[in-house]
């Protein structure tokens, strides 16, 4: 692969009011701009959409996949149920 060129997944990590969130970046193959799509999973750690991620790349999209606060390493506590 070319310099430049993407295809596959890469661990992310990004700040969040002083909280470090993790995730997983899927990277559609070329070089050029792509759409990116942000999956947010359903209550935190069961499910994370990593089918539809790849099926995103596949088709020439990223998409980012992120661990919500507390969950999966990231940091902060782990969000509580609504009241």
């Amino acid at each position: 692969m070319r310099q430049g060129e993407h295809a596959g997944i890469t661990g992310v990590t990004f700040g969040s009011d002083g909280q470090t969130l993790v995730g997983v970046l899927y990277l559609a193959r070329g070089g050029a701009p792509k759409p990116t799509a942000l999956l947010l999973h359903g209550c935190p750690g069961l499910e994370q959409n990593r089918d539809l991620a790849a099926a995103l790349r596949d088709r020439g999209w990223n998409a980012l996949v992120f661990h919500y606060r507390g969950c999966w390493g990231s940091g902060g506590p782990r969000p509580s149920a609504a009241p």
